[in-house]
């Protein structure tokens, strides 16, 4: 009964066009979750409202102190019933694992001049501090027929001496939420 109770409120949600659909959802999940109390229905009801607000968090127009507010209700509400052994409570670890995940990406320009800035562009989720180390190499001693470094050409290239090595910390790591920022490399030789 509370799994055809959950799948209509979706499906309203779904498919409605009001103005206030998300307070209507919301309204909807947490009168399921109350009238569920102590069965799998309660965890489930309690994954989608979870799922909810991390979902509002994502929203561009959002801004960052209302992205971290919903972001940690999420949390607050996933860990609840994360301790559930069923549906509702695995897809509220798999959403704290998701919520929590480290994510990285560098774009670096493909040309750089000598003796001018090489700006490098950092998009990262749950990442306080990033080391950089720029090594001189030739591209025979490293890659082979791939293109691709295994591990033990990997240990080379981190033992060997760097023209220029520093660390950089971000001080919104702690959010959730992703970031991009620009970083400087300097000028190199």
């Amino acid at each position: 009964l509370y799994n055809l109770a959950l799948q209509r409120v979706k499906f309203c949600y779904d498919n409605s066009v009001s103005e206030d659909k998300e307070k209507s959802f919301e309204e909807s999940l947490n009168a399921l979750i109350l009238s569920s109390k102590g069965t799998e229905s309660e965890s489930e009801a309690g994954y989608e409202i979870a799922a909810f607000y991390y979902e509002q968090s994502q929203n561009i127009a959002k801004s960052a102190e209302e992205k971290k507010l919903l972001i940690n209700k999420s949390l607050e509400i996933a860990n609840k019933y994360s301790f559930f052994n069923n549906i509702g409570g695995n897809n509220c670890k798999y959403l704290i694992e998701q919520i929590n995940q480290k994510s990285l990406s560098l774009t670096v320009a493909n040309i750089s001049i000598p003796n001018e800035d090489i700006p490098v562009t950092v998009a990262y989720k749950n990442i306080d501090k990033l080391y950089f180390k720029i090594v001189k190499f030739s591209p025979d001693e490293i890659f082979s027929e791939e293109s691709y470094l295994d591990s033990k050409q990997l240990e080379k290239l981190k033992s060997s001496s760097g023209i220029k090595e520093w660390e950089v910390k971000f001080d919104k790591s702690s959010d959730k939420l992703s970031h991009i920022e620009k970083v400087s490399v300097g000028k190199l030789p």
